[in-house]
Formats: C-alpha cells, sequence, structure tokens
C-alpha cells in the first residue's frame, strides 16, 4: 500500500509538472509568436471596388468590421475596413488614405479606431464568486479531557472546511499584442468567513471554564492572462485564454480560556498561518457590448494550484500540554494538521462586471 501511495504521489506530481510546462510554453507563444498578422501582405487590388485582398484572415484576427492599415516600411499608406473574410484571406474596403498608393507585397496590420475587436486595450473590474477557492483551511475545534492533568493526544481537531468566497472582485488590464492576442495583468480579492466565535468545552462535563476560538482569514493575489479573441462582433464577443496566478491567503487564529464565573479571559492559542500558491488559469470570458467603447462582461475560470509555499507559527499556553520542547512540538503539529491549511485539488471563480475599451 506504501509503495502504491508514492507511485500516485509521483504520477501527480509528474502531472503536476507537465501542466506548469504546457501553461508555460503556451505563454510563451501568446508573448512573442503571435503577431504574425502584421506579416499579412496585400495578394490583389481592385482598382474598380478600392479595395484590397490580403493574405490573412479570420485566423490571424483580421476579422470583418475590423479597422486595417497598409504600411511601406514604417509608412502608412491607407486604411480601410474588412468588408469579407475567411480563414485565410480578407477583402478591404479602403476609406482613408492613399489608394493609388497601394501595391501588392505591402504589410497589413490592424489599426486604432472603428470597430473595438482584438486589438484594443480595455479595463474590467468586477465581481467575484468562488466556488472552490485554491487554498482552503478548517475551522477546529477543542477537543476537552476528562482531567486536569496533561494529554499526549491531539487537543484540536479538524470542523468545517473553508473552501468558498461569496464576496470578491478585482481589476484586469487588457494589452493587445497582435491580431486576435492580448495580455492581461490583474489582480482579485476573496473575502472568506470564519464562525464567529466557536465555543467547546474545556474539560469533559464541565461548563466552566471554556474555549472561544476565531479566526480572521484574507486572500489575494495576482495573474496574468493570455487571452485569444475567439468570436467578435458589433455586440458581442468571446475570450479564451489560458495564464498563471498567484495566491496568497493568511490565517489568523486566536483562542482564548474563558471562565464567566471567575471573570477571567487568557490567550491560550495564538496562530499565524501563510500559503501562497501558484496556479494554472484556464479563463473565458464574454462581453455584451451596449455602445462601441462599454460592455457587461461575465465569464468561469478554471485554476488547477501547482505548488504551494507555506509558513506556520503558534504559541501555546494551554495546561492540557505539558511544557517540554517535545510535547510542545507534537501540540503544534497537531494544531496545523487541524487546520489543514493547504492548496486545494482544484479552483472554480465566476465572474461579473463592467469593461472598457478604448
Amino acid at each position: 500500500m506504501i509503495g502504491s501511495r508514492d507511485a500516485l504521489k509521483n504520477r501527480n506530481c509528474y502531472l503536476k509538472n507537465r501542466v506548469f510546462k504546457l501553461v508555460l510554453c503556451s505563454l510563451v507563444y501568446f508573448f512573442f509568436g503571435s503577431g504574425a498578422v502584421y506579416g499579412a501582405e496585400i495578394t490583389k487590388i481592385n482598382q474598380k471596388k478600392r479595395a484590397a485582398m490580403i493574405n490573412g484572415g479570420s485566423d490571424d484576427g483580421f476579422d470583418k468590421g475590423a479597422k486595417i492599415c497598409f504600411f511601406e516600411g514604417k509608412k502608412k499608406v491607407a486604411c480601410g475596413v474588412v468588408v469579407k473574410t475567411k480563414s485565410n484571406k480578407a477583402i478591404v474596403k479602403i476609406k482613408a488614405g492613399n489608394f493609388e498608393g497601394l501595391r501588392k507585397g505591402m504589410k497589413a496590420s490592424t489599426g486604432k479606431g472603428g470597430r473595438k475587436g482584438g486589438g484594443s486595450f480595455s479595463v474590467k473590474g468586477f465581481y467575484l464568486y468562488t466556488a472552490m477557492t485554491p487554498v482552503v483551511f478548517n475551522q477546529i475545534n477543542y477537543v476537552p479531557t476528562p482531567g486536569s492533568g496533561t494529554t499526549p493526544d491531539a487537543v484540536w481537531e479538524p470542523g468545517k472546511k473553508i473552501s468558498s468566497s461569496q464576496v470578491g472582485g478585482g481589476a484586469e488590464f487588457d494589452i493587445p499584442i497582435g491580431g486576435s492576442f492580448a495580455i492581461s495583468p490583474g489582480f482579485h480579492y476573496r473575502k472568506l468567513s470564519y464562525p464567529q466565535p466557536v465555543e467547546n468545552d474545556y474539560e469533559v462535563d464541565k461548563m466552566q471554564p471554556f474555549v472561544k476560538s476565531s479566526g480572521t482569514p484574507s486572500s489575494m493575489g495576482g495573474y496574468l492572462n493570455a487571452y485569444y479573441v475567439a468570436t467578435s462582433s458589433s455586440s458581442f464577443r468571446l475570450d479564451l485564454g489560458m495564464g498563471i496566478d498567484y495566491e496568497m491567503s493568511s490565517l489568523s487564529f486566536r483562542a482564548n480560556l474563558v471562565d464567566d464565573d471567575a471573570g477571567t479571559e487568557t490567550e491560550m492559542v495564538n496562530v499565524t498561518s501563510k500559503a501562497n500558491a501558484i496556479s494554472a488559469r484556464l479563463v473565458g470570458n464574454g462581453t455584451l457590448l451596449l455602445a462601441s467603447s462599454f460592455g457587461l462582461i461575465f465569464g468561469v475560470n478554471a485554476l488547477v494550484p501547482l505548488t504551494v509555499s507555506s509558513s506556520f507559527s503558534a504559541t501555546i499556553e494551554d495546561r492540557h500540554i505539558a511544557t517540554d520542547d517535545e510535547s510542545l512540538a507534537i501540540a503544534q503539529s497537531d494544531l496545523k494538521n487541524a487546520l489543514g491549511h493547504k492548496k486545494n485539488s482544484f479552483g472554480l471563480e465566476i465572474m461579473a462586471g463592467l469593461r472598457l475599451l478604448f
């Protein structure tokens, strides 16, 4: 059984490394290999219709309605709008500039202005509901002992798992890098809840004193997405992509020994736990354009936690715990295991908000 568990663990590590490499290679392609749209050239000129055919189409980001400009070196010669497109070619109707100056072989690229498509800078602000957080922890409960002496057993046990967030938000900035591609740095935060406070018996069959505990969790982070505009029109666009997410999760936990009869409250436990996770992101969002530069956005993001770095510190003053170093180390380990502050197997976000296109 031990061998099979080790094999399964090694396989999980192998798969996560494969996912990380796949995302990294894909991002490199998006950042450095997606500018081919600027290599599209004029293949045919129709003098009568004042139109030019290029060898780049919808697969390259030259969608119907997009503004296209033609260059001779760095000099802009003429600009127009795509009126017809196929996967590997498009027809551009010239609207401005020197039509007579166009020549076969001139470079074409998406220009500024016109329809707000894949080549436009945009800002998103959104509400974030997290059905599954990439980092989780447990509410914990004190286990009452049968007497007032010390115990070798664990005195904390895990309770409800905290793995979702109903309140959150963030912002994202789309930066076009050519045609239908964009890179998008962003940040997010999640409001996490911990039942306040939790009360447990300190000793079996005794009402006083009792243990009162509470936690203060927080979560925030940043990410970098690479997007491809899968479809775009004057009223709707769909963006698909992938990226890397960095989540910073922290939890402050405190437990006090309260005796209402004596009117006392003393600190038993004070914990600071941190878990920072790196996750792969698979993202998809749609924008309902209410105007040429304004729209409503909604989307779903899946996260695959790849690795986590954590830190844990605790002070313990509990008369049920012996004061020697070994007993205190065991008590700290039991407390850490009960909190279970670690990466989740999967994460899922749902977002809705506003988008401004420039």
